[in-house]
This record gives C-alpha cells, sequence and structure tokens, in this order.
C-alpha cells in the first residue's frame, strides 16, 4: 500500500513552504517519525517526520520547490505485513 506524503500546515497563516533538502532519496527505507525533509516557510525551517514506515517510492517535488499546503509531494511503500 502507498501513502501520500503532504506538505503539511506549518501555521494558520502559512499558504506555501520550500523544499529545502530532502533527508532520503527514492528507494531509501524510512521509519515513522524519522526526518524526512525540510521545509522553509516565510518564517522559519522545520523537520517534517515521516507519517508512515516504508520505502520512500517516489518524491515528487524537488528541492528548492515551491509547494502549496496539502498537495502530494511524495509516497512511501509500507510493506504487506
Amino acid at each position: 500500500m502507498e501513502t501520500e506524503v503532504i506538505m503539511p500546515t506549518l501555521g494558520e497563516s502559512v499558504k506555501t513552504g520550500m523544499i529545502m533538502q530532502w533527508n532520503k532519496s527514492e528507494g531509501s527505507p524510512v521509519q515513522k517519525g524519522e526526518s524526512l525533509f525540510v521545509v522553509m516557510t516565510h518564517k522559519a525551517a522545520f523537520e517534517v517526520d515521516a507519517p508512515v514506515s516504508g520505502i520512500l517510492s517516489k518524491i515528487l517535488v524537488e528541492k528548492g520547490t515551491m509547494v502549496p499546503v496539502g498537495k502530494v509531494i511524495a509516497y512511501i511503500l509500507q510493506s504487506d505485513k
């Protein structure tokens, strides 16, 4: 099963964020709660954790890209275990 990774809400007035870096690459294993990427808003930078454990199967947004809150930015493939 694939889980969508979405750009999280980072504050009431924050409508977009810029992906500053991915801490994992496609095909890498990730653990729930592990830092997955860093996003910069007009106020600060935040580390965003993986919502589930699995394999980072697809990154849809490259670093340096401005992304609206709620947009799907990657997929994590969970095992069927």
